[in-house]
């Protein structure tokens, strides 16, 4: 089994169809790298530059989209646990 070709995440990706697609598509690639066997899951992780991209760029901007989301909704932030966007 292959593994897929994980793309940015940037922080736009939320605002129209078309990349709310690429997420979920993201997503359920995913879910399906966690149900695969342990061998296939770690040679994955070790392989897979895409996947630390994704990754990568997903830890580094997704918490900023949802903390941007939350102020626009006027809704209080979450705590802060790592670097401010």
């Amino acid at each position: 089994m292959a593994s897929p070709a994980f793309q940015l995440f940037l922080p736009c990706d939320d605002t129209d169809t078309a990349s709310s697609a690429l997420l979920a598509g993201q997503g359920e690639d995913l879910a399906a790298l966690l149900a695969s066997s342990g061998a296939h899951f770690w040679a994955s992780v070790q392989q897979n530059a895409s996947l630390h991209a994704f990754l990568k760029s997903y830890l580094r901007y997704a918490r900023c989209v949802e903390a941007q989301a939350r102020a626009s909704a006027g809704q209080r932030p979450l705590p802060v646990r790592h670097r401010p966007c």
